[in-house]
Order: structure tokens, then C-alpha cells, then sequence
């Protein structure tokens, strides 16, 4: 095959080739449409210290509410700031879910939360304190992702448990 022939043939392969790849997107991070699978990938991600995992499991617009702590985060960079700094004060976190209960877009889960807490308290800082706390969140999906997550427990609860004093 001579060069000019050659070039009218590959021509349109290649540039068909090329905007093909341009217009792929990533496959979905989740495929789960299962709030409570949406639920136990959060979960695992916190318990793995793994942001990446948490970033594909949340959309772009959601909010992260821990009510306790007047915290409230928006976007991927709202979830991984909350989980860096929460697992720099409790390097062995373990969030284990008891009872999890799931419609089609929504999961309230009640859970404990152990680990060993060191920073500031009311009372002043401490430092390697063990905890065993329980609480509830709320999620709601999208369908594949999570939009809204809320956590709530007892902080003084944890307070009193880490310092030995309730605020």
C-alpha cells in the first residue's frame, strides 16, 4: 500500500480513535445502587484511612454534618478535610455499624466508635486516651452516591470518657 493510500484510510481510524478516547468517561465509582453498600464503603473508607475511596463515593455538592461538633463540610473537599483531621486526633479509629435500616435512597445506621483520642478536650488537652462511644447517621444517596451524611452522638459523652471530667 502506497503512503498516500495509507494516509486517507488511517486518518479517519485514528482521529475516530482519538475522540473516542476524549469522550469516555470513567466508569462510575460506585455501581452500587444500594444505600446500604453506599453506607459500608463510607464506613470502610474511614476505617482505612482511604480519602480516595471517600471521594468516589460522595458527589460533588454533598454535606457532611457532624452536629455534635458544629461541623459542617460541603464537596469532596469538606469530607476529606473533616476525615484528615478527625483521624490525625484518633489514628486507630474503628466505626463499627450495629443496626442499619435502608429504603431506596436513605440508611440510618446506629454504631459504636472506638479508638484512642489525642487532642484538646474542654478540660484541656490529652493525650493517647482510649473511647468506646455510640451514635446514629443518616445518609442520603442519589442513587450512587452519597449526598447528605449526619452524624450525631453524645459529646460529652465522649468528652467525659477521653478527659475523665464531663464539660
Amino acid at each position: 500500500m502506497d503512503a498516500g493510500r495509507w494516509c486517507r484510510w488511517s486518518t479517519p481510524v485514528l482521529l475516530g480513535l482519538a475522540l473516542c478516547s476524549c469522550n469516555s468517561r470513567p466508569p462510575s465509582a460506585s455501581t452500587s445502587t444500594d444505600p446500604r453498600e453506599l453506607f459500608s464503603a463510607f464506613v470502610q473508607a474511614w476505617n482505612n484511612h482511604d480519602y480516595g475511596a471517600l471521594d468516589s463515593l460522595i458527589s460533588d455538592h454533598a454535606v457532611e454534618e457532624d452536629l455534635a461538633l458544629g461541623f459542617k463540610g460541603e464537596g469532596p473537599d469538606g469530607f476529606t478535610g473533616f476525615m484528615r483531621q478527625t483521624l490525625a486526633t484518633i489514628p486507630d479509629f474503628q466505626w463499627t455499624p450495629t443496626t442499619v435500616l435502608a429504603d431506596s435512597f436513605k440508611v440510618a445506621a446506629e454504631w459504636t466508635l472506638r479508638g484512642t483520642y489525642t487532642g484538646d478536650t474542654p478540660t484541656g488537652p490529652v493525650k493517647s486516651r482510649r473511647f468506646n462511644i455510640r451514635g446514629v447517621s443518616v445518609a442520603i444517596t442519589n442513587g450512587r452516591r452519597i449526598t447528605r451524611f449526619s452524624d450525631y452522638y453524645n459529646l460529652s459523652e465522649f468528652y467525659n470518657q477521653v478527659s475523665g471530667k464531663a464539660p
